[in-house]
């Protein structure tokens, strides 16, 4: 008679072994590089074989290229030839011993237990840190500790759902240390069932997402995951287009049946997009401004970075001479929003009303979209602009056979005030992120 736990990972899970797939060629050259570290022997001066060492694991580096798998093993090497310049038999101790992990950790191959839900990316491979984009998906969750793992099973199983993987776990800090807030089970699609309460847990839906992503072996410790969470953080600190936009997540793809030396998770940082505000000092130079003066009016605007980090467009805005409006503009690069469906705004502003302005031609005049939004004077605000809720205009006119906003297509955005609005305005502009 079977277990629960049988019935679960043996009976209910469709298994799909990767382990015959072949590495990708740069991670395949890369370990090939690093093996040749065994070839060097010991009879040599320590600061002879660090230098061979360095040698080898320097070409692994080229072998992975641009990616932040090399930009690791590179600083590892870098800290490595520091600590030889005083202790080269410590240095390559240290170096082997990297070495031997990273070996491991390029020839791992990824045991899939379950399906993966609708839509969903690959899992990244061990060792490697990327940005992936998630579908919209219907989760079950559980917040009962200990309980949660089977309150979630008995439902799926009650409801005659199939089990997919990964299982999500939120992760958060409490009294400085690292624990486990929920747990979720995936559904395979988001259609599936019925959102609300059920029982002793909860079924709801994601949104799409986007995550910074690292792929992890072994055991899957409070040690392993800080780690990995640390290595995601030095990314996003040099990565200033992206800020952190929910808790740490952690994604295990792998049951109590598959020996821990074998076991496969992610660690992730669920992240957005800004393209507007990562730095307003080096952002301000790429504003132009666009004044009614184009066509004989008298408005008059600005916009500059304030002490506070933020985009300042202040002026004031004159009917005379058949005017009516001031904007700035800022070019975009092509595709940077790639598939968002939204844009989230923060701002501060006067009361007034402004339009975002979106433009998919690098031509001066040409049609924009545009969304209005409402500011309240004084006070900070954010809100989400989908791109569906843009209008496609031309100098002020309706534009019924424009085609259809795509993000990817969009090469500029703006901010502008008319609409009969005159006197003096303000809004700072701390924010644009995708969504």
């Amino acid at each position: 008679m079977p277990t629960l736990i049988d019935t679960l990972f043996l009976g209910a899970l469709t298994f799909l072994s990767s382990s015959d797939e072949p590495l990708d060629t740069g991670r395949a050259d890369a370990s090939g590089e690093l093996r040749q570290a065994a070839t060097i022997g010991a009879r040599e001066d320590a600061s002879v074989r660090l230098r061979s060492l360095l040698s080898i694991g320097e070409r692994a580096v080229r072998s992975l290229g641009e990616s932040d798998q090399a930009r690791e093993l590179e600083r590892e090497i870098f800290d490595a030839t520091c600590l030889g310049l005083v202790d080269p038999e410590r240095a390559v101790t240290r170096i082997r011993r990297i070495y031997k992990r990273t070996i491991v950790d390029l020839e791992f191959r990824i045991r899939l237990e379950a399906e993966l839900p609708q839509g969903f990316p690959a899992p990244t491979a061990v060792g490697d840190l990327e940005v992936k984009r998630y579908p919209a998906y219907r989760r079950v969750r559980s917040t009962s500790g200990r309980a949660a793992f089977w309150n979630l099973f008995r439902h799926i199983e009650s409801n005659d759902i199939a089990m997919t993987a990964p299982v999500e776990m939120t992760m958060g800090f409490e009294d400085d240390r690292m624990r486990e807030l929920d747990m979720a089970f995936l559904y395979g699609t988001p259609e599936l069932g019925d959102v609300g309460d059920a029982g002793p847990v909860e079924v709801l839906d994601a949104s799409p997402s986007t995550v910074i992503s690292i792929g992890c072996r072994g055991s899957r410790s409070t040690t392993a995951v800080n780690r990995a969470r640390e290595r995601a953080q030095r990314w996003l600190d040099a990565q200033p287009g992206y800020v952190v936009a929910g808790d740490l997540r952690v994604m295990g793809y792998n049951s109590p049946m598959v020996a821990t030396r074998n076991r496969y998770f992610e660690v992730q940082i669920p992240v957005r997009r800004r393209i507007v505000g990562a730095n307003a000092q080096d952002e301000v130079a790429r504003w132009t401004v666009v004044n009614d003066s184009v066509m004989g009016g008298v408005s008059e605007s600005r916009i500059e970075a304030s002490a506070g980090g933020w985009l300042t467009f202040e002026g004031t805005v004159s009917a005379e001479n058949n005017g009516g409006f001031a904007s700035v503009r800022t070019d975009v690069e092509d595709g940077a929003l790639g598939d968002a469906s939204t844009l989230r705004l923060r701002f501060r502003g006067d009361g007034q009303r402004y339009k975002l302005r979106l433009r998919t031609s690098r031509r001066f005049d040409g049609v924009s979209y545009e969304a209005p939004f409402d500011t309240v004077s004084g006070l900070w605000m954010e809100i989400d602009l989908p791109l569906e809720s843009f209008r496609a205009v031309w100098r002020g006119r309706d534009v019924v056979d424009a085609p259809q906003l795509r993000a990817a297509a969009v090469t500029g955005l703006g901010l502008m005030i008319s609409d009969g609005q005159v006197g003096s305005f303000q809004i700072d502009l701390d924010a644009i992120d995708l969504q």
